[in-house]
């Protein structure tokens, strides 16, 4: 009975992500992978594993220095995203698009800034956000930095999220 109930419990354990699912799914290669998140956990981590890998992606993406502090941008690049229940069921508390493309290193020094916009369906409104590179990082390890371990959404994540919104019309 005792073995019974122990091979019960594995078998309902949560399988946990490879690197590569996380990358994956945080990069938004798959349009499937977008439409919730994994179906894993990410086992505690150090922030060398994944997001290694997301930084190596993000140094491979941006340009090469950054400009003197206070001095514009050079490049401005907009994105802009429609959720709605398929993509992310209302209270959109969990990542999704907010992942999908790699983030500057810095938002207020940098010669490149990034915006991403979203228009929310399932809420009826417009925001207008900007993300980093250690907001994405914070993002991309929800599961266990902002929710305790216990999902991938809460309202700690959406917290983190919103905190970035520069506007925002209902």
């Amino acid at each position: 009975v005792v073995l019974r109930v122990a091979q019960s419990s594995f078998l309902s354990a949560p399988k946990v992500c490879s690197d590569d699912q996380l990358l994956e799914w945080t990069l938004g290669v798959k349009e499937d992978v977008l439409s919730g998140p994994p179906d894993c956990v990410p086992a505690k981590w150090s922030t060398s594993q994944p997001s290694a890998a997301l930084l190596a992606h993000n140094h491979s993406q941006q340009n090469g220095a950054d400009a003197s502090p206070g001095s514009p941008p050079h490049f401005s690049h907009l994105i802009v995203y429609k959720s709605d229940q398929k993509w992310c069921k209302k209270p959109c508390n969990e990542p999704s698009w907010e992942l999908s493309a790699p983030k500057p290193n810095n938002t207020k020094t940098g010669a490149y800034a990034l915006f991403e916009a979203c228009i929310w369906m399932q809420e009826n409104r417009v925001a207008l956000y900007q993300f980093d590179a250690a907001w994405a990082e914070v993002a991309s390890n929800s599961y266990n930095q902002l929710c305790g371990g216990k999902s991938w959404g809460c309202a700690s994540y959406m917290s983190h999220r919103e905190g970035r919104r520069l506007y925002e019309k209902k």
